[in-house]
């Protein structure tokens, strides 16, 4: 009798009215989890972590990286985020290396980035240059947020995001959503690689807050931008989820760390 009832209250299929679903494994790429004929019992769930056995039409697959549960999902549609971002990214790799260094669209948006946090912080903007040698803004509040803003903050990235944003919500452009990820991509790796570039001239932000503290805030300042940035650029999620992950692989990675030390 008290199999049946436990059978009836949690695992009872789905098509009798119940929570769960039964799966026969099939191949080998669960191993050394699962083995193939394996029966396993299967549950719908609202977000998956990486790591995760999760089934779509009596297959399984694992988790790559963190997500929320959609009903348009398909293994076959997973590559319409990362193959276009990767395709922006080497479309600007070879830009970079057959033209020369748009330099002065870099210095405006790098002088524009300082403005932006100075008026974040309240200050304002007295002066402000740019040229494809250098630039420079005069502002009336700095600290090390603004100082190293440009370094961690990609513009060009935000500008993308803002503008498919409000094309969205104006006129739908849902169905561009494969050129918005390429934009994204092509837009960060023009910020990394035109950043690396510049640091390898001495700047004047560099120096005022020094050389190791400002290394780690803009080593910080990139991870947090790609642990929040990702999962909600390729999963669509909250801000506030996405945050939890980042806490949560924070904290993971800190778990480790004191397991190593």
């Amino acid at each position: 009798m008290l199999p049946l009832v436990a059978w009836v209250l949690w695992f009872r299929p789905e098509f009798v009215g119940g929570r769960v679903d039964y799966i026969i494994v099939g191949g080998r790429s669960m191993l050394p989890a699962l083995h193939g004929g394996d029966l396993v019992v299967v549950q719908r769930e609202r977000t998956y972590r990486v790591g995760d056995v999760v089934a779509y039409h009596g297959h399984t697959y694992r988790c790559q990286i963190p997500n929320v549960a959609q009903e348009n999902w398909n293994p076959e549609r997973a590559n319409t985020v990362w193959v276009p971002m990767l395709a922006g990214a080497a479309c600007w790799l070879v830009i970079l290396l057959l033209l020369p260094k748009p330099m002065w669209i870099y210095v405006f948006g790098h002088e524009l980035t300082h403005a932006l946090w100075a008026w974040l912080f309240g200050g304002r903007v007295k002066k402000f240059k740019a040229t494809s040698q250098g630039g420079h803004v005069v502002i009336t509040r700095s600290n090390f947020f603004i100082t190293l803003a440009p370094y961690f903050f990609p513009l060009y990235v935000a500008v993308v995001v803002l503008i498919f944003t409000l094309g969205h919500w104006l006129w739908g452009w849902a169905r561009y959503l494969a050129w918005f990820h390429l934009l994204v991509g092509a837009a960060y790796s023009f910020h990394v690689t035109l950043t690396c570039h510049t640091l390898r001239t001495r700047q004047s932000d560099i120096t005022q807050q020094g050389y190791l503290f400002s290394g780690v805030v803009i080593w910080l300042g990139n991870a947090m931008l790609l642990l929040l940035g990702v999962p909600l650029v390729t999963s669509r999620v909250g801000l506030l989820t996405a945050l939890g992950w980042c806490l949560e692989s924070t904290g993971e990675v800190l778990h480790r760390l004191g397991r190593l030390l």
